[in-house]
């Protein structure tokens, strides 16, 4: 079935924009105009050339709680999706409600709908909605779910909100160094012309008319290999190795392994107590943690799964996440209260996260200033002390 990207008109004579699948431009007017679209001009397009925007997790919240609260009301979701459509005024979210709707009157589920259309959804909302699909829970999923991504919402906020002072000191760092060598050093250096001097200083007069002679060049180089570094590490084994290293790193690595131990259980928790089986659920949550040596760990978990070992013992060989959750899946396999252990263990680790995420601010604030600095007194020490020698030898 082709893919139309069409402009039309709807009933308050308002722009709209968007991609349908039609079988003929024919049915592509009359489908439109059932919703009160009326087709100005349209062109077929390739769907793999459809750039997919993707919802942030604020969004998604929003997403989940209104059309959970619409369906708890007792509205059919056909007609919840038509209604947020006309209210929404954010642009994605009332696109996304638009193609849902359309797709809904074709006949498709609402997860079905949530993989054809050309706003990128998260596979774990997708395998929630279709569980609550089969089970007829569809309303406590999409509930379980806004409180998910608003947790999500709040905690991305955190991380971005606690990096923003030590992202300052690094810029300021830089800046800083920058002005010293290219302008402050360049005065010193026909001062020091004709004397010994010490490597250090050498080194700083060196770097410093590197700078000012070829600054553009060195600005381009530096943005050159600082691309060609973050491509390298985009390869997948450059990026396990790097992934790996971030949880093994002193004081950190254990801190960031509780941020990753907090999602893995809040996001493993919803899908096992929603009656997805185990194996999917890893599958899934695998995809939802970014780090990719931790992926690969819930890899070989799911092997030690599907060789009949259990959940804690399977976790446990591979000593990825805190010991802690390992001795409370034990307790929830032993007492059968499995499901009620990891909402436990989720809620136990989300609060760990938090303090680890301050810890590590923390640490990373004063760290920042003594790199700042360290800096700032090689250069100064690199000054001074030819100075001072220079003057010993003139009394």
């Amino acid at each position: 079935m082709p893919v139309y990207k069409y402009t039309a008109l709807d009933i308050n004579n308002k722009s709209v924009r968007g991609y349908y699948r039609s079988n003929n431009p024919t049915q592509l007017y009359i489908e439109l105009a059932a919703m009160n679209l009326y087709v100005k001009g349209y062109s077929v397009v390739n769907e793999r050339m459809i750039v997919r925007s993707r919802l942030k997790p604020q969004q998604l919240s929003i997403f989940c709680n209104q059309v959970s609260t619409m369906l708890i009301s007792g509205m059919s979701l056909s007609k919840s999706l038509e209604l947020l459509y006309g209210s929404e005024k954010n642009k994605l979210l009332r696109s996304l409600y638009l193609q849902l709707f359309e797709n809904i009157q074709k006949g498709y589920t609402l997860s079905e709908s949530m993989r054809m259309c050309n706003i990128q959804v998260s596979p774990y909302l997708i395998q929630m909605i279709r569980s609550g699909e089969k089970s007829g829970t569809l309303e406590k999923n999409l509930e379980r779910m806004a409180i998910y991504y608003e947790k999500e919402f709040k905690m991305k906020n955190k991380i971005s909100g606690a990096m923003t002072y030590p992202i300052i000191l690094l810029v300021m760092t830089i800046v800083v160094v920058i002005g010293l060598m290219t302008f402050v050093m360049p005065r010193f250096t026909s001062m020091f012309e004709g004397a010994v001097l010490p490597w250090n200083t050498k080194l700083l007069i060196a770097l410093s008319n590197l700078l000012v002679n070829h600054f553009g060049l060195i600005a381009i180089i530096t943005i050159a290999l600082g691309y060609l570094v973050y491509r390298i590490f985009q390869l997948p084994e450059p990026k396990r190795k790097l992934d790996k290293l971030m949880t093994k790193i002193i004081v950190f690595g254990p801190l960031y392994m509780t941020v990753l131990t907090s999602r893995f259980s809040r996001t493993f928790s919803s899908l096992y107590a929603c009656g997805i089986p185990v194996l999917d659920s890893l599958h899934i949550t695998s995809e939802v943690i970014s780090n990719t040596y931790v992926r690969h760990k819930l890899e070989l978990i799911a092997e030690h799964l599907k060789r009949g070992e259990s959940l804690s013992k399977s976790i446990g060989q591979e000593k990825v996440f805190n010991p802690l959750l390992q001795s409370m899946l034990y307790v929830g396999e032993q007492s059968g209260d499995l499901p009620e252990l990891l909402e436990l263990s989720a809620n136990y680790f989300d609060e760990k996260s938090d303090v680890a995420i301050e810890r590590m601010v923390t640490l990373l604030q004063p760290l920042m200033i003594v790199v700042m600095a360290l800096i700032i007194a090689f250069v100064l020490f690199s000054v001074i002390v030819p100075i001072y020698q220079m003057m010993g030898t003139v009394s």
